[in-house]
């Protein structure tokens, strides 16, 4: 049977969702073996089981260590992060962790709508969540000294300047697939400006730095919870950081560009200054 005649929403270009409940992917989901070659680099990796429940993995970069600093910034990019981090002060956790991660200097970071979960995450970490009381209770919590929002997914029902309707209706068709019980884009975990959301000046970490694209689509929301961000009372320091006549997560596309190096080096200085 040809599996599209079953085809009950799509994206065009980004998703398929079918009767059956298969998902497809339609920019490719390959998966590349972790490097063995870090006398290049300095860099070693390797890749480890984060849930076993739902067989997630994470990939481990440990930098080059020179001098007296033997331990680095721990920087867990993306999701599951709140459990997997905590797990890291315990007893019986990853050596590479154990061995040289400074778990008193955590920053969080996420690109695309993994900067919109990891927003919520530092909500949580600030006491506070809204996502709806999901993830470990508060007091389960390390403490997260930066967060990294690169590119992030953040929406609204009120249309900023400069956003077009098809653009519009592409995201809140995706996000009615996504999370198909939610009310819509002003959902708080969507729209963190939104009537009932929780205050910003509750965000629990001290910095943030929002990255954003010049010709990314989403440009003028990363503007828009920046100024936000700084006007509602939090009381830690927020920056901005935007390179002109790029798209959406383009660093991850074209990592050998010089605009994506300098981005990702300013990315390390934001990381590692305290």
């Amino acid at each position: 049977m040809d599996s599209s005649a079953e085809l009950i929403a799509e994206v065009p270009g980004f998703i398929r969702l079918h009767k059956d409940g298969w998902v497809e992917r339609l920019n490719g989901n390959e998966r590349v073996p972790p490097s063995t070659d870090h006398h290049t680099t300095g860099v070693s990796l390797k890749d480890i089981l984060i849930d076993p429940e739902t067989a997630l993995s994470a990939r481990l970069y440990l930098p080059p260590l020179s001098g007296n600093h033997h331990r680095r910034p721990l920087l867990p990019w993306w999701w599951l992060l709140q459990r997997w981090a905590v797990r890291q002060t315990r007893p019986g956790t990853e050596p590479w962790i154990a061995n040289h991660a400074d778990l008193s200097h955590i920053m969080v970071a996420g690109d695309s709508a993994g900067a919109n979960l990891i927003h919520h995450v530092a909500m949580r970490a600030g006491g506070t969540s809204a996502v709806h009381g999901s993830g470990p209770p508060v007091e389960d919590l390390v403490k997260i000294q930066g967060t990294l929002l690169v590119h992030p997914y953040f929406w609204s029902s009120t249309i900023l300047d400069g956003e077009l309707p098809v653009l519009a209706a592409r995201v809140e068709l995706i996000w009615k697939l996504a999370c198909p019980a939610s009310p819509g884009v002003d959902d708080p975990i969507m729209n963190p400006l939104a009537v009932g959301s929780l205050s910003l000046s509750g965000l629990g970490c001290r910095r943030v730095l929002v990255a954003i694209a010049g010709k990314d689509f989403l440009r003028g929301r990363g503007r828009w919870f920046y100024e936000a961000l700084t006007a509602r009372g939090w009381k830690g320091e927020a920056e901005v950081e935007e390179v002109e006549g790029e798209e959406h997560v383009f660093h991850l596309f074209r990592p050998e560009d010089e605009k994506a190096k300098l981005l990702l080096k300013r990315f390390a200085s934001f990381i590692n200054s305290e």
